[in-house]
């Protein structure tokens, strides 16, 4: 069984790595470092369906929830990104 982390793995989106058959920026980590840019220059804090919109009207395409989600894991274990008790993300 292959992990979303595999670069070997094709799926597109949810890949870690780039993968020669893939575009760079619908990577996680480079969907990361957007997300933190968008948190980090937003003065106050975003829910979850805001970042989402700002992900897909950066990237001018449609990014699906999974990655959205694995992208802000990955901020979290980082300790780049932390949510309140509202679900309000904001940058640290």
């Amino acid at each position: 069984m292959q992990s979303f982390a595999d670069p070997r793995r094709r799926g597109g989106s949810t890949l870690i790595l780039l993968d020669r058959g893939n575009d760079p920026k619908r990577t996680v980590l480079y969907i990361s470092s957007l997300i933190f840019k968008i948190v980090l220059l937003n003065d106050s804090r975003m829910d979850l369906e805001s970042v989402h919109e700002s992900v897909e009207s950066n990237l001018q395409t449609e990014i699906s929830e999974r990655t959205i989600s694995f992208a802000i894991d990955f901020l979290f274990l980082i300790e780049k990104l932390d949510v309140d008790e509202e679900g309000q993300f904001y940058a640290l």
